[in-house]
């Protein structure tokens, strides 16, 4: 049976409806799968985020210019720098569940001035292993 084009009926209007959900529903479901691997990985997500924010608070400080300076600078970055290597073990030494903590954890050890290209901590080969197994598990099959 043909819908007619001015088909104002409750039935036409639900037809409409439904098909509308239904487009939302798949529009939708990417970012809802974006969200529930976020979700399992969301203390990776927390501890890079928290990273940022503590690198900004550090930056915004004033550089020090005499020896006076650079000691005060110390006494309020050390406390700083300590909570950052707390959040970047745990990136490295907790295992992920998707591929969003397999990215969190490669921006971590990618980073030209905290990651790897600016020295090792020891633990990269854990978070590496970490990476590989979610990307075998969740990627393309191997050939």
């Amino acid at each position: 049976m043909a819908k007619a084009a001015n088909d104002n009926s409750r039935r036409a209007f639900l037809r409409g409806a439904a098909a509308a959900a239904l487009t939302a529903s798949a529009a939708a479901a990417p970012a809802r799968a974006a969200v529930a691997a976020a979700g399992r990985d969301a203390a990776h997500v927390a501890a890079e985020r928290e990273i940022r924010a503590i690198l900004a608070e550090i930056a915004a400080l004033p550089e020090p210019r005499t020896q006076d300076e650079a000691e005060a600078w110390s006494d309020a970055t050390d406390a700083r720098w300590w909570r950052i290597d707390a959040l970047e073990a745990l990136i490295y030494r907790t295992p992920v569940e998707s591929l969003t903590g397999a990215a969190v954890k490669l921006r971590r050890l990618l980073d030209p001035k905290h990651g790897i290209p600016a020295g090792l901590r020891g633990d990269e080969v854990d978070s590496l292993a970490h990476i590989l197994a979610v990307i075998e598990r969740d990627g393309p099959a191997t050939p």
